[in-house]
């Protein structure tokens, strides 16, 4: 969780957000992930995980999309599992949403 993650619910005091608290935390949680992921993406990754990598983001973005559109999936499990399962594939541990 980042900083805007532990800001967030430390906010909440252990009620449940409500519909705008859930879209504000989607608005500002994106350009965070949408920054990781072009540092990734910039670090110019071996040829045989381009394919991978393009994946990746392409995940993220789709996941993204989500979270956006209904920002309650963010807090209904793992918002984020398609884009965690192909950083797992493709080794990228730390963006796997802590599976290894």
């Amino acid at each position: 969780m980042n900083a805007i993650g532990a800001q967030f619910f430390a906010g909440l005091n252990n009620a449940a957000p409500t519909a705008e608290q859930m879209s504000e935390y989607a608005e500002q949680q994106r350009p965070v992930r949408e920054d990781a992921v072009a540092s990734i993406v910039e670090l110019n990754e071996p040829k045989s995980l381009e394919a991978g990598v393009k994946k990746f983001e392409a995940a993220v973005n789709a996941d993204l999309d989500a979270v956006q559109a209904d920002p309650s999936v963010a807090f209904a499990g793992d918002a984020f599992k398609t884009s965690h399962k192909v950083a797992k594939k493709i080794g990228l541990k730390a963006c796997a949403g802590g599976r290894s």
